[in-house]
């Protein structure tokens, strides 16, 4: 292949928002957003069991891997790594609590909800090579756990996938916090910040009720470590799809070159 794109995107889960904002009323402008970039890879977070029936049945030139955090099955949300299948086939995946049992559904330290690290070795069907890739929602309150959430996940994408990885999710960090520096430690490296053609917006809005200035750093991040891919392009998709906000993130996307 000689460029890969890579989509994270926290999808905002279908629970709590009423009038446009309900996923009944944005689902459509979602699957939109997502056909009109058509990623090789796309790392979500928030997904519910009912968006990732939906989800399926829309996006069929796509497998995924991933299950719910509250049960390791269908209860709770999912952080799941869908790929086009014609492009990848799955070689290996497993789920990661980030707690301190990470083989069991489990909430760690001072986080407020159980939180995972879905984990993906995808092979290349043209050329037989492998990645390694993450779909993480690290927590988002309490400052114990998401540092220690943000190793657990390090060393498990590191240890497992054993070849060029990319680690995709909402780290509810911005840039040069504590997280962010456990993520950015040696061989990872942010792809966005290294890409020569960047966007530096925000990508928390809050269904546009978060201003978005370039002092407001993104909190949605794709981490890489060097080898085959390196990254061209970082896109901060703060686009309406349909004349709605599909979610209150905006997608990050990421074009990597080979060679």
């Amino acid at each position: 292949m000689n460029t890969l794109t890579i989509m994270s995107y926290n999808i905002r889960n279908s629970n709590d928002d009423t009038g446009e904002n309900a996923w009944s009323n944005r689902k459509a402008a979602l699957v939109a957003l997502i056909k009109s970039r058509r990623p090789d890879i796309l790392c979500m977070q928030e997904a519910l069991p009912d968006q990732m029936q939906y989800l399926r049945a829309m996006l069929p030139d796509y497998d995924f891997f991933g299950v719910g955090r509250d049960d390791g099955g269908m209860s709770g949300e999912f952080s799941p790594v869908f790929f086009r299948r014609s492009l990848f086939e799955n070689v290996g995946a497993k789920t990661v609590w980030l707690s301190e049992t990470p083989l069991l559904p489990s909430c760690g330290w001072d986080a407020h909800h159980n939180r995972i690290c879905t984990l993906v070795a995808l092979k290349e069907k043209e050329t037989g090579q492998v990645i390694g890739v993450a779909s993480l929602h690290l927590e988002h309150a309490g400052p114990i756990a998401q540092v220690k959430g943000a190793e657990v996940a390090r060393e498990a994408a590191l240890s497992s996938l054993q070849t060029q990885c990319f680690l995709a999710g909402d780290y509810n960090c911005a840039v040069g916090s504590k997280p962010y520096q456990v993520m950015t430690q040696e061989p990872l490296r942010d792809a966005r910040l290294d890409a020569p053609e960047r966007s530096d917006l925000a990508t928390f809005h809050g269904f546009g009720k978060k201003e978005l200035t370039l002092e407001a750093s993104p909190i949605d991040h794709i981490f890489y470590t060097p080898g085959l891919y390196h990254p061209v392009r970082a896109e901060v998709l703060a686009i309406k799809m349909n004349g709605r906000y599909p979610s209150d993130h905006f997608p990050l996307l990421v074009t990597f070159q080979n060679g």
